[in-house]
C-alpha cells in the first residue's frame, strides 16, 4: 500500500473513533461497545442493554442483543454472515489495512468459500483429530510446566498460557521447531497490534507481521512438498498438500488458511486460559474444590468460557430482509452479537454472576459462537485448556499471585497480559 492510503486508513481510524467518542457521550451503545477495556467489567453494562430490549439499536444504526436466545437465534441464522451483499468485510478498517495480501480467511468469509475453506481445515480440526493430539499436548504441557515449576515463580501468560496453546497449534499446523519462537511471537503480537490499531505505524506493523508469516508458511510448504506428499498426514500442511492432489488448492489460499489457524488457534486459548487461572484464583472454594477433584476441569475450563468470556462480541450482518425481535432490518444491516452479555442471561445461567464450576449448563455458553460459523478449533482449545489446568492443579496446588493481573486493552476481546504467581 502506498503512504497516501496510509495516511487515509489513519485518518478513518481517527474519525471512527471520534465517532465513537461522541456516541459515548450520549450513552449510545455504539460507543460504549467499541471503547477499550483493560480489566474493567463489561457486564453491568451488558445487563442493562440487556434490559432494554432483545434488540437495541445505536443512532449509528448499529443493533445489539445482549440476550441469549437472541443471539443464538442471530448465529444460527443462515441469512446473516460476515460479509454484505457486496462481499465487504464487516472486519471494516482492518480489512481495509489487509487488502492486497489474500488474507480473507482471516477476516472471515461467507460461503460458498466459508463452505470450502472449512472443508480444508476440517481434518486438522475435528473431534476425531483430537484422539492423535491427546498424548502430544500432555508432553507439551509436562514440558512447559517443568520449567516454570524450576522457576519458583514465574509469569502465569508468558510461562504457562502462551507457550501452550503456541506449541500445540504449531505442532498441529506441522511447523518445525526451529520456526515456532518467531511463529508464536508474530503471532501473540498480530492480537496485540490488532488492539492498538490506531495510525500509520501500527497498520504497517500489522502488514508486516502478516506477511512474514504468509513468508514463512510458502517456505514450509515448498519443503514439506519438495519431500513428497504423505497418503496419511499427521499436520495441517500435509493435510492441504495432500488436498491440492485432488483439487485446485492455491499456495495463497494454503497460506491463507495456516495464518489463520495459528491466529485464531492461539490466540483464544491463551486468553482462555489466563482468564481460567484468574478465576479459579479470585474465587479460593473453587480452586479447593478443583484441587480436590481435578477431573472437574473440562467443566471449570467452560464455566470460565461463560463467567469471563474471551471473546466479547462478534458483528453480523444481514444478507436479506430479516424480521426478527418484532423488527425488520434489510439486507447490509449490521447486528453486533454481544457473547459474553449472552453468557450472563439469567433466563439461561441462574446466578450469572457466580462463578461455579460444577455448574451443570455450562457448556452452553456462547464464547465459540454457534451455527455454521461455530469455531472450528473449539475440540482442540478446550482439550488443551482441560489438559493444561488438570495439570496446574495437580503440580501446583498452592499456587498463588504475587502481583496484579494485567489485562489487555481491547473492546472485543478479554484477557492477560500477565499475572506474577508463584507455585
Amino acid at each position: 500500500m502506498t503512504f497516501a492510503t496510509d495516511l487515509r486508513l489513519a485518518a478513518g481510524l481517527q474519525t471512527d473513533r471520534f465517532g465513537a467518542w461522541l456516541l459515548r457521550q450520549f450513552g449510545d451503545p455504539a460507543g460504549e461497545l467499541t471503547r477499550p477495556r483493560a480489566g474493567d467489567s463489561p457486564y453491568p453494562y451488558f445487563a442493562r442493554l440487556r434490559a432494554q430490549a432483545p434488540l437495541v439499536r445505536s443512532k449509528a444504526g448499529l443493533w445489539t442483543t445482549a440476550r441469549h436466545s437472541t443471539a443464538n437465534s442471530i448465529l444460527r441464522d443462515r441469512r446473516f454472515g460476515v460479509r454484505d451483499t457486496q462481499n465487504r468485510s464487516s472486519a471494516g478498517t482492518i480489512a481495509t489495512a489487509l487488502e492486497g495480501l489474500d488474507l480473507d480467511p482471516f477476516m472471515g468469509v461467507d460461503p460458498p468459500v466459508h463452505t470450502r475453506m472449512r472443508g480444508l481445515m476440517n481434518p486438522s480440526f475435528s473431534p476425531s483429530a483430537n484422539t492423535t493430539y491427546r498424548p502430544r499436548i500432555e508432553r507439551i504441557v509436562t514440558e512447559v510446566l517443568d520449567k516454570a515449576q524450576r522457576q519458583g515463580s514465574f509469569d502465569l501468560v508468558r510461562d504457562f498460557a502462551q507457550p501452550i496453546p503456541l506449541l500445540v497449534i504449531a505442532d498441529v499446523l506441522g511447523v518445525p521447531e526451529r520456526h515456532r519462537e518467531r511463529l508464536g511471537w508474530c503471532a501473540m503480537r498480530v492480537g496485540l497490534v490488532t488492539d492498538q490499531l490506531n495510525g500509520v505505524a501500527k497498520i504497517r506493523e500489522l502488514r508486516t507481521l502478516l506477511v512474514e508469516l504468509k513468508e514463512l508458511f510458502a517456505t514450509l510448504i515448498a519443503e514439506r512438498k519438495a519431500e513428497g506428499v504423505e497418503d496419511k498426514p499427521t499436520d495441517m500442511i500435509g493435510s492441504l498438500l495432500l488436498a491440492a492432489t485432488k483439487q485446485d488448492v492455491p499456495l495463497s489460499e494454503m497460506q491463507a488458511l495456516l495464518v489463520t489457524a495459528l491466529i485464531a488457534g492461539s490466540e483464544n486459548s491463551v486468553n482462555v486460559m489466563g482468564n481460567a487461572v484468574n478465576a479459579l484464583l479470585d474465587h479460593p472454594g473453587e480452586w479447593a474444590r478443583l484441587k480436590d477433584d481435578p477431573a472437574l476441569s473440562a467443566n471449570a475450563l467452560e464455566e470460565t468460557m461463560r463467567f469471563d468470556s474471551s471473546t466479547l462480541m462478534v458483528p453480523r450482518l444481514t444478507h436479506q430482509e430479516v424480521e426478527i425481535e418484532g423488527h425488520v432490518l434489510p439486507p447490509d444491516t449490521p447486528v453486533l452479537v454481544l457473547l459474553a452479555a449472552a453468557n450472563h442471561d439469567p433466563e439461561v445461567f441462574p446466578e450469572p454472576e457466580r462463578f461455579d464450576i460444577t455448574r451443570a449448563n455450562a457448556a452452553e455458553h456462547l464464547t465459540f459462537t454457534a451455527g455454521r460459523y461455530f469455531c472450528i478449533g473449539a475440540p482442540l482449545s478446550r482439550l488443551e485448556g482441560e489438559i493444561a489446568l488438570r495439570a496446574l492443579v495437580e503440580r501446583m496446588p498452592n499456587l498463588r499471585r504475587t502481583g496484579q493481573p494485567v489485562f489487555r486493552r481491547s473492546a472485543a476481546f478479554r484477557g492477560l497480559t500477565g499475572m506474577p504467581v508463584a507455585a
